[in-house]
Parts: C-alpha cells; sequence; structure tokens
C-alpha cells in the first residue's frame, strides 16, 4: 500500500497543512463508537449572509473575521500580528449569530442595557458588525464591570457575547499557543 502526502491549502490563508495518511484503523471491540452526532461533528458550512466583518477591540488587540471564515489579529498572545482559519464548529455559530444579528433591529440607544461580566471574560472593549462598508452595526460595549448593547433579543446577545469571547480567545491563542514569553 503506498502512502501519499496530501497538501491543503485553505484561499487566502497561505498556510498550509501537509498530512500523510496510512492506512484506515480497524474496527476493535475496545474502540469507543464513532461519534455520529452532527451536532458534534458539523460537516455543512453555514454562509454569512448581511454581513461582510466583524470587527472586535478586546485584549488590547484588533481582531477581524471575515465572511469567508478567516480572522486577523493585530497581537496575539505573544504580541504579534497573526491570522488564520476559522475551524467549522466556531465559523458555523458565528456566521447563525452574525446573520441572525444581520437582519434584526437594535433598540434606541435610551433602551440598551447591560450584561454583567462573566468568568473566562476577554470581551473588554467594542464589537461591530460591518454589513457594507458605509453601514455599521455596533453590538457591545464594554464598561467597567459590564457589556452594553442594543441588540433587542437577550440570549441573541448572551449567546453571541460568548461566541465573541471565544473568538477573541482563538486569536490570542493562534501562532502562540503558550501565552506571553513563548514567541
Amino acid at each position: 500500500m503506498l502512502a501519499s502526502t496530501v497538501i491543503i491549502m485553505a484561499a487566502g490563508c497561505n498556510k498550509a497543512v501537509t498530512s500523510t495518511p496510512g492506512p484506515a484503523p480497524m474496527p476493535s471491540s475496545t474502540s469507543p463508537p464513532a461519534d455520529t452526532n452532527p451536532a458534534t461533528q458539523p460537516t455543512q458550512v453555514l454562509y454569512a449572509s448581511g454581513w461582510q466583518e466583524i470587527t472586535i477591540l478586546a485584549n488590547w488587540a484588533m481582531t477581524k473575521v471575515d465572511a469567508a471564515a478567516h480572522f486577523s489579529t493585530s497581537r496575539n498572545g505573544c504580541g504579534k500580528e497573526e491570522y488564520g482559519a476559522i475551524d467549522l464548529a466556531l465559523w458555523n455559530k458565528i456566521a447563525d449569530g452574525a446573520n441572525n444579528l444581520s437582519k434584526t433591529e437594535p433598540l434606541p440607544q435610551s433602551d440598551e442595557y447591560c450584561i454583567p461580566i462573566f468568568d473566562g471574560n476577554k470581551m473588554d472593549g467594542t464589537v461591530e458588525l460591518i454589513l457594507t462598508p458605509a453601514l455599521k452595526k455596533p453590538l457591545f460595549e464594554a464598561r467597567y464591570d459590564k457589556i452594553c448593547t442594543t441588540i433587542a433579543n437577550k440570549e441573541l446577545a448572551e449567546n453571541f457575547l460568548h461566541i465573541i469571547n471565544e473568538i477573541v480567545i482563538m486569536a490570542d491563542k493562534e501562532g502562540c499557543p503558550n501565552g506571553w514569553g513563548s514567541g
């Protein structure tokens, strides 16, 4: 049996992943069953609809997520600019939330509300959804011990805030998985 080397290059990422597949593992009575739950094994990509970019100012960096499942950050955990592709599971959560937010009308500024900071929160700045180059929709603004928003659907707002936090953490680790001093 010949082993082959496969090089996959994501469009626009300029990062190659090389793998050399080996023979398929033989089934075993001691092996756990394969995970076939579609919710944990996403196979279909959700596409961005109604928006072009998410801009996040948080954790001393500007991180941008584009509509093609890529991100860039002005400062990762090692203090360097970095970019990368977003894995499918996280991307589908981002696209679903941003697609929904692009269609909703915000509350009037006078009706904004604030969400308490949660454990592990890294979102300490602002988040904007860029609908077109000329049309931006503010989503979140951190203020001391809370994060304020005009997103009318509170459940959507809280869920998307947790997704934003995942993006900030992912961007911080890109190219610097061990944090400050490791890169």
